[in-house]
């Protein structure tokens, strides 16, 4: 499932939207804004005028976004879902196996590793109210590590000489993480999480926007993939450890929490998945 191409690419995105633009031109003659649940403009889409390059492209990234919302709905419930059930029904995974992914896994600060394995074991289980609270936060703090490694320090010093932790928000858009994750990856991950022509889910789960059954729609499905994904890319050049090595340095039982099976976890009934909101 790890291997899973990440499609489409920013260039076929960006190809699909500019020649939408030119079949349908009326289409991008008009701004459009996102609004909430509540009515609220959160962002807003300039026409594609001919002649305003800024506005252009800032509606050409806009509808890009959009299409890939399009995209990761079917993938995440046609493909990885299918994928996420097939496992479940072969074998009952547990969380020391999810410890020898996240193990001595460059990606995964010192410390860290038992909470991503909590979040893969989670998802895998259908707990996705878990998995987002999880390993959204830890993928922040990966990427702050990895460009603390980089050389760059990843926070802000206002006049009053605090220093901020700079959020997805920052550290998604700079050089240094497109140059690490790809071009492809990196958008993919803005568009899930951070920007409002997206998904959003790091802004709508920070702020405690989203309810319950909204944690089990496609967004967080898509998340736990992309997390797999990334965390495989990251150990394919790595070693593995031993189970035994991992069990005792986390232990069994006490330090562990208890698995879940399949009909245990923390995923909605049929009649409940179909009332989420998005």
């Amino acid at each position: 499932m790890a291997r899973l191409p990440l499609v489409p690419s920013v260039a076929q995105l960006r190809d699909f939207v500019t020649e939408n633009a030119q079949h349908f031109a009326c289409k991008h003659l008009v701004t459009t804004a996102v609004v909430d649940e509540r009515g609220r403009t959160l962002a807003r889409v300039p026409t594609m005028t001919p002649g305003n390059t800024n506005d252009i492209e800032t509606a050409t990234r806009a509808e890009m976004f959009n299409q890939l919302v399009r995209y990761q709905q079917v993938y995440a419930l046609g493909v990885v879902e299918a994928a996420r059930w097939q496992i479940n029904s072969e074998r009952n995974a547990r969380l020391e196996d999810m410890l020898l992914i996240t193990s001595n896994n460059p990606f995964v600060p010192e410390g860290r590793e038992l909470i991503y394995a909590e979040g893969l074991h989670a998802g895998l289980k259908g707990n996705f109210l878990v998995t987002a609270h999880l390993l959204i936060p830890q993928l922040e703090h990966s990427l702050r590590e990895i460009l603390y490694d980089m050389g760059i320090v990843p926070s802000s010093l206002d006049a009053n000489g605090i220093q901020s932790e700079w959020g997805l928000n920052r550290t998604l858009y700079q050089d240094e993480t497109r140059q690490l994750l790809g071009e492809d990856l990196t958008f993919c991950l803005q568009g899930l999480l951070v920007s409002p022509f997206g998904a959003n889910l790091r802004n709508q789960m920070a702020h405690g926007l989203w309810t319950r059954n909204a944690f089990y729609s496609y967004a967080t499905i898509y998340l736990w993939w992309i997390v797999i994904r990334i965390l495989f890319v990251n150990l394919l050049s790595q070693s593995v450890p031993p189970v035994s090595d991992v069990q005792d340095q986390y232990g069994t039982g006490a330090g562990i929490s208890a698995h879940a099976d399949p009909d245990t976890s923390g995923e909605p009934s049929n009649s409940e998945a179909n009332q989420k909101s998005s």
